[in-house]
C-alpha cells in the first residue's frame, strides 16, 4: 500500500476524498464566499489520521511535496461540489488560489516548539505555542519620505538608509 499511496494521482485522489468527505462544510463556504482575497481551507490533522494514516504520514514527512497536492485536491473537490449544487454560477465560485491549512497536529517532539524555529525547521510542518506577552500598534515602515522647500517650491525624495536601521536623513 506504501507504493501506492506515495503515486502522486493516487494521493491527490485520496486526499480529494477526504476533503469531500470531511471537509464538505469548508468547501462549501469557500464556493459561497464573495470575498475575493485568498481563502484557506482547514483541516484536521486528527481526522486526516483517521480517514488515512498512511496519507497523513506523508503529509507530515514532506509538506513541501503533499500541500501542493492538497490544494489541487482541493481545487477539484470544490469543481466536483460546485456539479453538485444547482445554485447559479454568479453565486457559487470555484476558489482557484484556495489554499490548505493544516490544523491539530499530533502532539509529538518533532512536531512542537515552544522556542522560535531554526533553520533545522525549513520544510517541515510545526506546531507552535506560546503565551502572547505584549503587543504594539502596526507602525508603517517608510522606505523614503518626500520633502518640499517653502522657498524654491522644490520637491525631494530621499530614501531611508537601511543600515541606519532605516533612518531618513533630512536634506
Amino acid at each position: 500500500m506504501s507504493d501506492q499511496i506515495s503515486n502522486t494521482t493516487v494521493a491527490q485522489g485520496a486526499m480529494q476524498m477526504f476533503l469531500e468527505e470531511y471537509c464538505a462544510v469548508g468547501i462549501q463556504a469557500l464556493l459561497f464566499d464573495t470575498d475575493d482575497e485568498v481563502m484557506s481551507l482547514h483541516i484536521d490533522m486528527h481526522e486526516l489520521l483517521e480517514f488515512n494514516h498512511e496519507l497523513a504520514m506523508l503529509l507530515l514527512e514532506s509538506p513541501s511535496k503533499f500541500l501542493p497536492l492538497f490544494n489541487i485536491a482541493c481545487l477539484a473537490a470544490q469543481r466536483s461540489l460546485k456539479q453538485q449544487t444547482t445554485v447559479s454560477d454568479s453565486i457559487c465560485t470555484v476558489k482557484e488560489d484556495a489554499q490548505v491549512r493544516v490544523t491539530h497536529l499530533p502532539n509529538h517532539p518533532t512536531l512542537q516548539r515552544t522556542r522560535i524555529p531554526g533553520s533545522e525547521d525549513v520544510g517541515r510542518l510545526l506546531s507552535i505555542s506560546g503565551t502572547v506577552i505584549r503587543t504594539g500598534l502596526v507602525k508603517m515602515m517608510e522606505t523614503h519620505r518626500v520633502y518640499s522647500c517653502t522657498k524654491c517650491r522644490g520637491v525631494f525624495s530621499v530614501n531611508a538608509e537601511v543600515e541606519q536601521y532605516n533612518y531618513i536623513p533630512k536634506p
